[in-house]
């Protein structure tokens, strides 16, 4: 019934072929969804309160798929028939079909995000152990100042971590990445500790850039090229604590490099090659970890 209505919506031109975040997804969210998923609450470490905040997901990984509605958790939960035990939002009246067909449209265009979301002051879910964070930094140089006005000017989202600026979160899954902006990481190595190359494209080979970064505790890599083979140049990152393998070729039988990275706490494969029993193995390696290979 709701493929009919989104159907019937699209015809009646309710939809329109470039949906926007900001005009036709964001108060939908807002109205529904933000009390749970805000600025002040964060049910399961999800906020929905800004596009990047909804791309970057929660603590179960990402619940948008782009480019696939069908497979991203967010649809799925707010499409359920009225009264089921999962739907959202699970309190007041349903999504109605209209709205259910926006969020709908917005995935399958590839979940694009306005221009301005670089400056977007709520980019991503607050990040955890501040006081870490800052005692870390007090150890640490001032991030290149030339670096950062380029990612800047490519559209990176740059984001501290900490009050000093030192320690950052860097977000490039909505912008172009190639070598040469790879490389400019490698001058940020000692300050990274967020990076998001979900869905940049970026494969095995490009990998090698990354094994610089001493410091990356969060890896985000979502609907990339990255195949068993270059999960070798993670090894490097021993202070690594989430992995993001959703939507790659990453399959069993590159998991147990990944059993090298003690750090390790959560790795998440939905949408991969990668079976629950090659997720158990892995969690079994490493003391602690929760592998979650989807539903």
């Amino acid at each position: 019934m709701l493929r009919v209505w989104v159907v019937i919506l699209l015809s009646l031109g309710v939809l329109s072929a470039e949906v926007s975040f900001a005009r036709d997804v964001a108060p939908i969210l807002d109205a529904n969804c933000a009390s749970c998923h805000g600025d002040s609450k964060q049910k399961a470490g999800l906020r929905l309160d800004s596009g990047l905040a909804t791309l970057a997901g929660g603590d179960a990984g990402p619940v948008i798929v782009i480019g696939h509605p069908e497979r991203s958790k967010l649809f799925e939960l707010i499409s359920l028939p009225a009264g089921d035990d999962d739907i959202m939002p699970p309190k007041g009246s349903p999504l109605t079909a209209a709205q259910i067909a926006t969020i709908q449209a917005w995935i399958t265009a590839g979940a694009p995000l306005p221009d301005g979301a670089a400056a977007a002051p709520a980019a991503t879910v607050a990040p955890p152990r501040p006081t870490a964070f800052a005692e870390l930094a007090a150890t640490l140089p001032e991030p290149d100042a030339g670096t950062l006005d380029k990612l800047k000017l490519a559209h990176a989202v740059v984001r501290p971590l900490d009050p000093s600026g030192r320690t950052l979160e860097i977000n490039c899954s909505h912008i172009r990445v190639d070598a040469e902006l790879l490389e400019s990481l490698k001058r940020l190595a000692p300050n990274l500790i967020w990076l998001d190359l979900g869905g940049t494209g970026i494969g095995d080979a490009e990998l090698i850039f990354l094994k610089p970064l001493i410091h990356l505790e969060k890896l985000d890599l979502r609907q990339t090229r990255v195949t068993d083979q270059g999960l070798i140049h993670l090894m490097a990152l021993t202070r690594l604590r989430q992995l993001v393998l959703v939507g790659t070729p990453v399959s069993d039988s590159g998991l147990y490099r990944l059993g090298g990275i003690k750090s390790l706490e959560r790795v998440y494969l939905w949408g991969s090659k990668a079976t629950p029993e090659g997720g158990k193995r892995l969690a079994n390696s490493i003391p602690g970890c929760v592998v979650n290979t989807g539903p």
